[in-house]
């Protein structure tokens, strides 16, 4: 068995889904609804997410990672 690490979200660089240039795309790309918006900012639920890395990719902020 592989333990896959969650993507991690760095507040440092995110800003919020309201302010995002990218308009929440991380949201919009993930199949699994595996994101959560908690206070304004996008958590990656660690046990819907698969590792696909689509919201990493297209995050405009760089703000996810794996």
């Amino acid at each position: 068995m592989v333990n896959l690490m969650v993507v991690m979200v760095y507040s440092d660089k995110c800003d919020g889904i309201d302010t995002c240039p990218g308009e929440g795309v991380c949201l919009k790309v993930c199949d699994l609804d595996a994101i959560e918006i908690v206070d304004g900012c996008p958590f990656v639920l660690e046990e819907a997410c698969n590792n696909c890395g689509l919201c990493v990719m297209n995050c405009p902020n760089q703000a996810m990672s794996k």
